[in-house]
């Protein structure tokens, strides 16, 4: 009785690992799989950090936020503010539509089809991701600094720092992966 339940147990680990092995092969092949586990691990990423921002935690984040405005206001000058506002422009819609439409017409000139899809995905899955999470959370937004017109919509996750991470994080990453030494 004994070798027939090792036997089983054998069987049972050589059947696991080689359903594992094409668990992770299927993985590393399909890209449609390494889409959607890219979309999922960014959503479980925002999904945290949200329940930092809103969860039993959020008195001691709500502190970061006045720090942060106090920090500014003394460094506050024409030159900084010029600086700051230049930086906001890059992260706006606009500028991410000019840039990133840029990107691709280049992308499409150099024949490089499948990274043009991959920034394409990126960019329509970071926006469902962030209006998505902007509902969900509804966060509410700081006053603003100096005058600037003001946004009616709700601070986390910041619409700028998302878009333009991936933006300009994907870009960099294609071009850094076609280019040689």
């Amino acid at each position: 009785m004994s070798s027939y339940l090792e036997v089983k147990s054998v069987d049972a680990t050589v059947h696991s690992s080689l359903h594992m092995g094409s668990l992770s092969h299927w993985l590393k092949t399909n890209p449609l799989v390494r889409i959607v586990a890219g979309f999922l691990l960014a959503a479980l990423v925002l999904a945290a950090l949200g329940w930092l921002v809103t969860g039993p935690y959020k008195g001691g984040i709500a502190g970061f936020d006045p720090s942060i405005r106090t920090a500014i206001r003394q460094m506050q000058s024409p030159m900084w503010t010029a600086l700051f506002l230049t930086v906001t422009k890059f992260g706006s819609t606009l500028y991410l539509t000019i840039i990133g439409s840029m990107a691709g017409l280049i992308f499409i000139l150099l024949r490089w089809f499948r990274p043009l899809m991959i920034l394409i995905v990126v960019m329509v899955g970071q926006a469902a991701l962030h209006h998505g999470f902007k509902w969900l959370i509804a966060r509410p937004r700081p006053s603003s600094l100096i005058s600037y017109r003001e946004i009616e919509s709700f601070s986390f996750p910041s619409g700028h720092a998302v878009a333009s991470l991936c933006l300009y994080g994907t870009i960099s990453w294609i071009v850094a992966s076609r280019t040689e030494n």
